[in-house]
């Protein structure tokens, strides 16, 4: 199933813990270097849960950046507060509303970091993922929540032909432990 935490209970948190408002700066897009491509990143929450996101390219937690918020309430309706969309391509058979996810660029060919805050009703979960993302590679990560425990999957989004996308678990990405302190 991938990296996994379990969730802790009874911690009534909202979204501007989730965010840490004033904690960290704002997501700005990294400028390439020479004529290597940025990798391109979409995050998004599976099911009713509210996933705060940052992202770090220093290969350390230090230097994190907010990304947004996605909020996925009873009704399934997303509220995001995040940058613009990049215009990655969907998954074959994927739906995605505009609003339930992220999508940035990040610096390839070394480690970067993605943390999210994950919080179901009263529960709370912490989590950092690490990976090396290819120079104009394309990826996805789900903040996933099944039976109490949490955590995060990477994939890395492969063209099965001219019209479709596919998502292939990247081998490269690890647990980060501690996760990151927004």
């Amino acid at each position: 199933m991938g990296m996994v935490a379990i969730l802790r209970k009874g911690l009534g948190v909202g979204l501007p813990v989730i965010l840490c408002t004033g904690c960290v700066a704002k997501y700005s897009a990294p400028i390439p270097q020479g004529s290597q491509a940025l990798a391109e990143v979409r995050v998004f929450a599976n099911h009713f849960h509210t996933t705060g996101w940052f992202v770090s390219s220093t290969g350390s937690c230090s230097g994190s950046q907010v990304i947004g918020a996605v909020n996925r309430n009873s009704l399934g309706k997303a509220i995001s507060d995040a940058p613009p969309k990049l215009g990655m391509p969907k998954v074959t058979g994927q739906f995605l509303s505009d609003e339930s996810f992220a999508e940035i660029a990040v610096v390839p060919d070394r480690k970067n970091i993605i943390t999210a805050n994950v919080v179901v009703g009263t529960s709370f979960c912490h989590f950092s993922a690490a990976f090396v993302p290819e120079s104009g590679g394309k990826y996805e990560i789900a903040s996933i929540y099944d039976r109490g425990r949490c955590g995060l999957r990477v994939f890395k989004l492969e063209q099965q032909s001219a019209n479709g996308w596919a998502r292939v678990e990247d081998s490269s990405a690890t647990v980060q432990r501690p996760a990151c302190k927004p």
